[in-house]
């Protein structure tokens, strides 16, 4: 990484600025924003216009990166910061160390080339930043070898609205695209975010609205609280292979009405079998907020079912949670069964890292790692049940040989009701093979036992126990028989939909 004369490596950038229509619209106090984060060690500020430059020069001795937005570009798409000779002239009067021009593939007033070479000839100890906003935007720009290039408009262009900020993708795109030094800018609100970036090969990193617009982090924290303001009723839904559960609740927990009905094996009827028991709660009971647990793997944001066998007809690429919210109008949030039951259990046992291994027509598992529960790409992690065991050659329903929940699944277990206890040895001893296997995976604190498995007593339980403890001489975690009944999805499901909030949006 080649030091620049300007900023140096591994620094923080704030971004001191508001717009016109903010209540912080006012120049002495965005310099005394800037003045504030310059007494505890940042020494380099970004800043829109000259007035906003100048008196941040006049309170602190920062290095400035002076841009200048043209809100009519904005507004009609164009390339908008910094992008005339004339604006460049006026943010290095005005005292900018650095310019950061808008390097972007749209429409422009002046020709970027123009604006490198007039910076160049007339202000040749200024740097140049080029604000870029995906790839292909800096291999246009590498020509005109900036001083640095900013990920500043990820996310901001028609072109790449889609990707996820803050871009630590885009960070390892251009560091393998060029040695010019990167500047990560665009949605980093975590020092373990701005922490990620460095250790990606970012510069330096610019922080904005997380230091310097409190009205907008304030929203974010009133958003996250004003659904709990009025009464709060919250309906559950479970979607198995068999029946699809119903639990109605309030926001302790407290469970008003239940309800089973059989799941009609087919998506839109689905659908509309649940749209069908929510209204009929409505009428007595706003809903409020909607939580669905369902069988297979589930994207998590999207509400799409990734994969799932074919216990349910067709749900594979199902869109759950867009069509659950086009029917009923209230966006769910959607989660896989056993995560949903997980999540049951976490509310009574809340330790940081568990497991919940659940028994029924197939054999799932939901974990909390660290005090979160993992999702992974898709939504498969801890898809436990297809795990392969050593020597079993039964085909799945998931079209996989081998798969565990072959020999664990409810109705293999029901066979042991009338079989001796070797038999129900064998089977504990599959069950302790499975959770030593996790327990190299994840270190769980505490096992839960969920579902059908429970009826077999705990004669079968201290089989597990016990060949647990026999595989490692340290194996000595908690193994239990999950409390929560068999609204537990349903009620897990309902309660995620109250800790992520109103309309299905994560707050985490």
């Amino acid at each position: 990484m080649t030091k620049k004369k300007g900023i140096d490596c591994c620094e923080i950038i704030v971004s001191c600025q508001a717009a016109e229509d903010e209540p912080l619209r006012d120049s002495y106090i965005i310099s005394m924003l800037a003045y504030a984060v310059n007494t505890v060690g940042i020494k380099y500020i970004r800043a829109n216009g000259p007035e906003d430059i100048s008196e941040i020069k006049k309170r602190t001795d920062a290095y400035v990166v002076g841009i200048m937005k043209d809100a009519e570009l904005l507004a009609k798409g164009c390339a908008f910061i910094t992008v005339r000779k004339k604006d460049i002239e006026k943010v290095v009067k005005a005292g900018a160390n650095a310019v950061a021009i808008d390097c972007t593939r749209r429409e422009r007033p002046e020709p970027l080339e123009e604006l490198f070479t007039f910076t160049r000839d007339n202000f040749p100890d200024i740097e140049i930043i080029a604000d870029i906003s995906d790839l292909d935007d800096a291999k246009e720009v590498l020509k005109l070898k900036p001083d640095y290039i900013a990920t500043t408009l990820s996310g901001y262009t028609s072109y790449t609205s889609h990707r996820i900020l803050p871009d630590l993708e885009l960070v390892d795109e251009l560091k393998k695209l060029t040695d010019i030094p990167i500047i990560a800018e665009g949605g980093y609100t975590s020092p373990w975010e701005v922490r990620q970036a460095l250790l990606k090969g970012a510069y330096a990193v610019v922080v904005g609205s997380a230091l310097t617009r409190p009205h907008v982090m304030a929203k974010k924290f009133i958003d996250s609280t004003k659904d709990l303001k009025n009464a709060v009723d919250i309906l559950g839904v479970d979607i198995g292979g068999t029946y699809i559960r119903f639990v109605l609740m309030n926001k302790d927990g407290n469970i008003k009405w239940t309800n089973k009905i059989e799941n009609p094996q087919e998506p839109n009827r689905i659908v509309e079998s649940i749209g069908e028991q929510f209204f009929t709660f409505a009428k007595t009971n706003p809903i409020t907020h909607l939580g669905i647990a369902t069988a297979g793997r589930v994207e998590s944001e999207s509400g799409v079912i990734s994969f799932a066998s074919e216990n349910i007809k067709n749900w594979s690429g199902f869109p759950l949670k867009k069509k659950i919210a086009e029917f009923i109008g209230l966006t769910p949030v959607v989660e896989n069964d056993a995560n949903a039951a997980t999540f049951a259990q976490w509310l009574k046992s809340p330790v940081k890292n568990m497991v919940l291994i659940t028994v029924g027509t197939g054999l799932g598992a939901g974990a909390f790692v660290d005090g979160k529960l993992i999702h992974g790409k898709s939504g498969g992690a801890m898809e436990l049940g297809h795990i392969t065991y050593p020597g079993n050659d039964r085909k799945c329903t998931c079209g996989k040989i081998g798969c565990v929940e072959t020999l664990l699944r409810a109705e293999e277990l029901s066979k042991l009701v009338t079989l001796n206890s070797e038999n129900l040895k064998e089977k504990a001893k599959i069950f302790a093979w499975l959770l030593d296997v996790v327990k190299a995976h994840i270190d769980f604190q505490e096992a839960y036992l969920h579902g059908v498995v429970r009826f077999f007593g705990n004669e079968f339980l201290q089989y597990i126990r016990d060949y647990y403890k026999t595989m490692f001489s340290y194996n000595s975690e908690e193994i239990k028989y999950s409390d929560i009944d068999e609204y537990g999805g349903a009620l897990g499901a309902g309660m995620l939909s109250l800790y992520y909030g109103s309309g299905g949006v994560r707050l985490d």
